[in-house]
């Protein structure tokens, strides 16, 4: 499983910690994810306060196709 994507990149969360993902259906595990804490939330938000200015100018349409790779 991808790590946290923060500014642009897959990134592990600063922890190191896991989250076990459960299939709510046959309870069983069925992957692990990175344990985003404070510090991973106050780096994406610092990140995406950085990328707004040119974001904000991109069309919806490039938006939107950015969002559907």
């Amino acid at each position: 499983m991808r790590g946290c994507l923060i500014d642009g990149a897959w990134v592990d969360s600063m922890s190191g910690k896991l989250l076990s993902v459960e299939n709510p259906a046959k309870r069983c595990p069925i992957a692990e994810v990175p344990r985003g804490d404070t510090a991973d939330v106050n780096g994406a938000v610092e990140a995406a306060a950085r990328a707004f200015p040119a974001w904000s100018k991109v069309v919806p349409r490039d938006r939107a196709a950015c969002c559907c790779r």
